[in-house]
């Protein structure tokens, strides 16, 4: 564990020994579970960050393939003729947002 990890271990030990002796009453344990409380939040708070960033990036990612395809199906359905290369371009561009969302979800 990293020095900072572990001091701030230490001293919340501390804290709860020296409380904990001191007394017990209902407000000791309150103030102790803040205290244990700010503590998780502080140590944990890049991964509660990433964690959030990339459900958000996932989110947004969900809804690509659908649109792709709904953009793909209305010009199917419009009877215009597709260009090869336009429809090289979707399927390349789907691939692309399906592996971006596999490799998302899997992070």
């Amino acid at each position: 564990l990293p020095k900072t990890k572990q001091s701030l271990r230490s001293k919340l030990r501390d804290r709860f020994m020296a409380k904990s002796s001191s007394s017990s009453s209902s407000s000791s344990s309150s103030s102790e579970s803040m205290i244990l409380t700010k503590a998780l939040l502080q140590s944990q708070k890049s991964t509660l960050y990433l964690t959030g960033a990339l459900r958000l990036l996932n989110t947004l990612i969900q809804a690509f393939p659908a649109l792709i395809i709904a953009r793909l199906l209305r010009q199917i359905e419009a009877g215009s003729a597709l260009h090869p290369s336009h429809a090289f371009r979707s399927a390349l561009l789907l691939v692309s947002v399906l592996s971006a969302k596999m490799v998302v979800e899997n992070a």
